[in-house]
């Protein structure tokens, strides 16, 4: 029984040691400097994006997720087949780094691959057609916001030509704002808040079910405009059967005399 393990270990080294390598050991690079995100905007709203990963696989193989830009080593040759997810940061934790489940993976075929060739290669990403956009407010035709969220078209927005806008000054030192129409939402399934702010003070984001107001986070003051991407799931699938609303809120920061809060396109997004 010993002679039998010790001739199947020799064989499985021997074979191990016989077997080429790609490119004879060395790999190729590629390069990935941004990406992009193409949008249908009327149904899907702007094409804005915080991804900040790109999640590779080439043949088959898992290399992980990596910020970008990155120069990634892959040890294959000849023809290479791509996968790429969009990674982002849940509810803007840098520990948190996931791959988006809404936005369908780009995908990539390369020939002819030799050792050492340096490859450049730029992700496009799309929404996944199963999307559901539950709610969209890019704030260009309407605002779907209660009075207290201002429409604003002052030259700066995140995209398009308005954007939402809760201001408070010493009458006024607390503002908040809710989506005016209440959405019925299926528990269980993938359900992501995403929008675009920029502040000069901390605000606070989070939703109603029916009477209850679901806090989720307080975001810091952010000089220019950021994208987020808000896990509301667990809050949605726990009041199963509700009207869900979204809202923002924005308190005077201590010593200070105004503040305000820009908001632009804001979707709620469901499978």
């Amino acid at each position: 029984m010993r002679i039998t393990y010790l001739l199947a270990a020799i064989a499985l080294v021997s074979l191990t040691r016989c077997k080429k390598m790609p490119n004879d050991g060395y790999p190729f690079y590629l390069r990935i400097n941004e990406v992009q995100l193409n949008t249908q905007s009327v149904t899907q709203g702007a094409n804005t994006n915080g991804i900040t990963d790109v999640w590779i696989e080439a043949n088959s193989t898992n290399l992980g997720g990596n910020q970008f830009p990155i120069e990634m080593p892959i040890l294959e040759e000849g023809t290479v087949r791509l996968v790429i997810q969009a990674g982002i940061k849940a509810n803007g934790f840098a520990e948190a780094r996931i791959m988006y489940p809404f936005y369908a993976a780009d995908t990539a075929t390369l020939t002819n691959v030799k050792r050492l060739d340096k490859i450049i290669h730029k992700p496009i990403f799309t929404y996944k057609p199963l999307t559901k956009f539950r709610f969209l407010e890019d704030f260009e035709f309407g605002n779907q916001f209660s009075y207290t969220m201002d429409k604003v078209n002052n030259g700066d927005v995140a995209y398009g030509n308005w954007c939402g806008k809760l201001s408070i000054n010493s009458t006024q030192t607390e503002k908040e704002t809710q989506s005016t129409t209440a959405m019925v939402l299926p528990g269980g399934t993938e359900s992501w808040i995403e929008f675009d702010y920029k502040a000069d003070a901390s605000f606070e984001v989070g939703i109603y079910a029916g009477p209850n107001r679901l806090s989720k986070l307080f975001l810091f003051p952010k000089q220019n405009w950021t994208k987020f991407y808000l896990n509301v799931g667990n809050e949605i699938g726990s009041y199963k059967g509700e009207q869900f609303n979204i809202f923002f809120k924005v308190k005077m920061p201590e010593g200070a005399s105004s503040a305000n809060v820009w908001i632009d396109n804001v979707k709620l997004l469901t499978f």
